[in-house]
């Protein structure tokens, strides 16, 4: 099971013009770090939270199909499914018609649904035989969730002041808690 990004994000949902303005730094100097920062505190912030802030592409692999009837996506919110392929039983690669599934995108946990009266075809048995292309993420930086901005400005912000894990003469820095207060309101959790 994995998730590769085959089309990366054109823009990140928080700016370096904005993160310099939470920093109030008002030089140059460190805009290379700063970009840097936001984009280590926007990997852990999707991560965290199991979504994707700014469209775009995923190859999602499993091993097989599921013995139920959806395939659940691995970020959110889903935009759309572009296709979904696999390794058939004699190892040809071959694309699972889009007249057999659906995608839904209308939950929190979007998924591709098998068509009604259809199944899943047979795979063989090999690592990562199934692979959906995806694409998730909010149409526009301006939907990205004001918790998550805030989240990822707190990050950077922390990151930027304590540039080691531990400063000697001081206690242990650590990430605010207001982060993770914040990403919890978005985190999406694992069915059981």
């Amino acid at each position: 099971m994995g998730l590769a990004v085959t089309t990366a994000a054109t823009q990140p949902p928080v700016s370096l013009a904005e993160a310099k303005e939470h920093l109030r730094v008002d030089h140059d100097v460190d805009d290379a770090l700063i970009v840097s920062l936001v984009r280590a505190a926007v990997e852990y912030a999707q991560s965290y939270t199991k979504r994707q802030f700014v469209l775009a592409t995923f190859d999602y692999t499993i091993d097989q199909f599921p013995p139920g009837t959806s395939i659940v996506m691995p970020r959110s919110p889903l935009s759309s499914v572009t296709s979904v392929s696999y390794i058939d039983s004699d190892g040809a690669s071959q694309a699972f018609t889009t007249d057999d599934w659906s995608a839904k995108t209308d939950t929190i946990r979007g998924s591709v649904q098998l068509g009604y009266g259809k199944s899943w075809p047979d795979t063989r048995c090999v690592v990562d035989a199934v692979t959906v292309r995806f694409i998730a993420g909010y149409a526009s930086v301006a939907e990205v969730p004001e918790a998550a901005k805030a989240a990822i400005k707190l990050m950077v912000g922390h990151w930027y002041e304590h540039r080691e894990s531990v400063i000697v003469g001081t206690t242990a820095t650590q990430l605010p808690l207001a982060v993770d207060a914040l990403l919890d309101t978005l985190r999406i959790l694992e069915a059981h």
